[in-house]
C-alpha cells in the first residue's frame, strides 16, 4: 500500500522598493517543500525550519537584493556615533528649523511685543533702531534676547539717554555701551541704586580703579559674589593678594559662581548648561 507524504508550506512576502520579493518559508519535519527546480528540503526526521530566499521580479529573472540604499534629511548638524555604530542622542546636535535664523526671531519678537505692549509693529521697530544707536554693541543680542525683555527695554527708550550718561558719570572709564551690552537687565535698576553699589564695590576691592573689570565682567555689581570670589581666591592662593589678583582676572569671577546667579546673556551660562546637562544625562544613564 502507497505511503501518502502530506507538507505544510506557510509563506511571509515582503516586498521591498527595488521590486524583489523575499520569500519566506516553513519546511515542516513531515515532508519537503519545493519551489521551482532544484529546490527541495527532506523532511526526513528532521525538524523544520525557516529558508529565507530573494526572487527578482524583474525582467530577465536576474536575482536582485531585497533592499535598497536610500537618501535622508536629518535634523543633526554631525551624524556622531558611538563605538557600536549607534546615532548619539544628544540635544544640542539637532539642526535649527529650516528658515528660522535671527531675523525671524526678531521678527517674531516684534510681532510679540508689538501685541504685548498694543502698538504697531512699525512703532517697535522704531524704537528697536533708536535702542541700537543708543547702545550700539546691543545690536547682536537682541536677536536672541527674551521678548519680555526687548518689551522693557523698548518702553525705556525715552530715559535711556539719561541713564547711560549715568553710567558714564559712575563708571568714568568703561566702556558704557559694551558694559550695558554684557547685562542688559542694568537698565531696569535705579542709577542712585547702581551708584551706591560701585562706592561698596570700591571699598570692598581697595582701589577706585574698578570702571575696566565693571565693563568686562558685569557681576562685580553683585557685591554678594565678589565676597565669596574673594573668600575663594584666599583659600586657594594664600600667597596672592585676592583684590588685586580678582580685579587682574575679571573672569575669574564666573568660575566662582553659582549656576542660579548666571546672567543669562553671558557666554558662561550656555557653556555651564550644555556641561551640565551631559552630566546629567550620563548620571542617569549610569
Amino acid at each position: 500500500m502507497a505511503t501518502t507524504t502530506t507538507t505544510t508550506t506557510r509563506r511571509r512576502e515582503w516586498c521591498s522598493a527595488s521590486g524583489s520579493t523575499t520569500r519566506r518559508e516553513w519546511c515542516s519535519a513531515s515532508g519537503s517543500t519545493r519551489r521551482g527546480a532544484g529546490s527541495s528540503a527532506s523532511g526526513s526526521g528532521r525538524r523544520g525550519g525557516w529558508r529565507i530566499r530573494a526572487e527578482s521580479e524583474s525582467e530577465g529573472g536576474d536575482r536582485a537584493q531585497p533592499w535598497v540604499i536610500g537618501e535622508y534629511i536629518t535634523k543633526r548638524r554631525k551624524r556622531r556615533t558611538n563605538s557600536l555604530g549607534n546615532i548619539v542622542d544628544a540635544d544640542e546636535d539637532f539642526l535649527e528649523p529650516a528658515g528660522w535664523n535671527d531675523d525671524s526671531k526678531l521678527a517674531l519678537a516684534v510681532e510679540c511685543v508689538a501685541r504685548e505692549l498694543g502698538v504697531e509693529e512699525d512703532h517697535v521697530r522704531r524704537r528697536l533702531v533708536l535702542l541700537q544707536k543708543l547702545v550700539p554693541d546691543l545690536k547682536p543680542k537682541l536677536k536672541t534676547m527674551k521678548v519680555g525683555d526687548i518689551a522693557r527695554l523698548a518702553v525705556k527708550c525715552k530715559t535711556i539717554p539719561h541713564d547711560l550718561l549715568k553710567l558714564k558719570e559712575i563708571f568714568p572709564r568703561a566702556n558704557v555701551s559694551r558694559l550695558v551690552a554684557s547685562n542688559p537687565t542694568i537698565l531696569y535698576e535705579d542709577m542712585g541704586f547702581v551708584e551706591k553699589k560701585a562706592e561698596r564695590l570700591k571699598a570692598l576691592l581697595k582701589t577706585d580703579d574698578v570702571d575696566r573689570a565693571v565693563e568686562l565682567n558685569p557681576i562685580f555689581l553683585d557685591l554678594q559674589q565678589v565676597e565669596f570670589a574673594i573668600e575663594e581666591i584666599k583659600r586657594l592662593m594664600p600667597n596672592e593678594d585676592a583684590c588685586v589678583y580678582l580685579i587682574r582676572n575679571p573672569s575669574i569671577l564666573y568660575s566662582t559662581q553659582a549656576r542660579e546667579n548666571i546672567i543669562t546673556y553671558d557666554d558662561p551660562y550656555f557653556n555651564f548648561s550644555t556641561s551640565d546637562a551631559k552630566t546629567s544625562s550620563s548620571n542617569e544613564n549610569r
